[in-house]
């Protein structure tokens, strides 16, 4: 690891003086290792050592700040529901995203002054929830509860509103996509831009949102602890953000694991110098690429497996299969198929009993059950009932706002 004289003190600083992670060292003998020939040996951190959201998690020199509420403060809830409330300086934030700008601006025309639309979940301290936001140049809406009738509505404000960019999560994006269909909606005129976060995005639903809203799409990968941690090439690669933040792969005992072999993603805020969040498990899974792209861009091409779910494929006999073993056809159907698959959701019902919720075309359908079918490989699963079912669209969760693509339904 190579860091600057700038992160470096910044990380000394963390350690001796945050009590989360001055206490993390004194458990593993109470001396600091050297951060560039022993990163490795610095503890690892995950969500549950943040959640009482106390004074110990940030910087002493900006509590002041919190008490007197000078510090930018969202609650996030990923999809376990527990809420987590993640602290920023207006500064760092601003620097966080600085990068992510100059590729905006540089691949799509888009400045931080032109007008936006964004769906939110998180929630604000201090303020009452409402159904939409409207602040200087931004129309944010609740994602929960979205009804036709209420995304019909949304979408007339957007047309009110006349946006230049939006950001989607996937889910929310093939629900537009249904409601301008079915009723013939018009376009969003001044609408040139497209930000996919929050979820996978297959190559399939990506054309398909270029081609119905008339625009460019990009996807961008990133959490509220850290903001930006990589973002799509013109070549569709996520790139790594190296210089907002710092990507590790680990295997399941926090070990290393070599370029193009996955494991779980742990990031370290190089931004964020009010609430840090070194060596922090973020809680999905990828690998770093080995292939070389094509576009220039320097950071190392981050593939996603699985992300922000914790759950398993539970058998009979006790074993914890792996989830990807059900994702595996899809992509293989996508690839074989030109992406026909815009949306799925893969439901656990029984030991030996799969749902797969399709969202395709209808002409499709044959080749796509059949291809779903005979990619299934999982010995461990021979026998097993494939019900493939297909929809116009799949709601995300109520809870968390989001479409987790495997769900568990078995008791545990």
């Amino acid at each position: 690891m190579i860091f600057s004289e700038r992160d470096k003190k910044f990380f000394i600083r963390v350690y001796k003086n945050v009590a989360l992670y001055s206490d993390k060292i004194k458990e593993t003998g109470g001396r600091l290792p050297d951060f560039e020939t022993n990163w490795n040996q610095l503890p690892l951190m995950e969500r549950e050592d943040y959640i009482a959201g106390s004074s110990n998690t940030i910087m002493p020199d900006k509590i002041p700040m919190m008490l007197s509420g000078k510090l930018m403060e969202v609650f996030t809830s990923g999809t376990s529901g527990t809420c987590m409330n993640v602290l920023w300086s207006v500064e760092d934030c601003r620097r966080a995203l600085l990068s992510l700008w100059l590729y905006r601006k540089r691949g799509y025309g888009v400045s931080p002054g032109d007008k936006y639309c964004y769906f939110y979940s998180a929630r604000t301290i201090g303020r009452e929830e409402k159904v939409f936001k409207i602040a200087k140049n931004q129309l944010g809406f609740d994602r929960n509860n979205l009804t036709e009738e209420r995304l019909l509505d949304i979408y007339k404000k957007m047309c009110d509103y006349q946006p230049v960019w939006l950001m989607l999560q996937p889910v929310i994006a093939v629900l537009l996509i249904h409601i301008k269909k079915k009723y013939n909606l018009p376009d969003l005129e001044n609408l040139k831009y497209i930000e996919m976060t929050g979820e996978m995005l297959d190559k399939g639903l990506r054309s398909e949102i270029e081609k119905v809203f008339r625009c460019k799409v990009a996807n961008q990968y990133g959490a509220y602890e850290v903001n930006s941690i990589a973002y799509d090439c013109r070549k569709g690669n996520l790139h790594c953000m190296d210089e907002n933040v710092m990507v590790e792969i680990l295997d399941e005992n926090g070990n290393s694991v070599e370029d193009g072999k996955e494991g779980d993603i742990y990031i370290t805020s190089l931004q964020n110098r009010t609430m840090p969040f070194i060596r922090y498990k973020i809680g999905d899974r990828g690998y770093i690429s080995t292939d070389k792209c094509e576009c220039g861009r320097k950071g190392k091409i981050l593939c996603l497996t699985q992300t922000r779910t914790a759950e398993w494929i539970a058998a009979k006999s006790g074993d914890k299969i792996n989830p990807y073993v059900l994702l595996r056809p899809i992509i293989n159907v996508n690839k074989i198929l030109d992406n026909p698959i815009l949306q799925f959701q893969i439901i656990q019902k029984d030991f030996n009993w799969f749902e797969y919720k399709i969202v395709a075309e209808e002409e499709m359908q044959q080749e796509i059950c059949q291809g779903i079918l005979e990619n299934i490989c999982e010995k461990r699963l021979a026998g097993s009932r494939m019900e493939i079912l297909f929809y116009d669209h799949i709601l995300p969760d109520k809870d968390t706002g989001k479409l987790v693509w495997f769900k568990n339904e078995l008791e545990t």
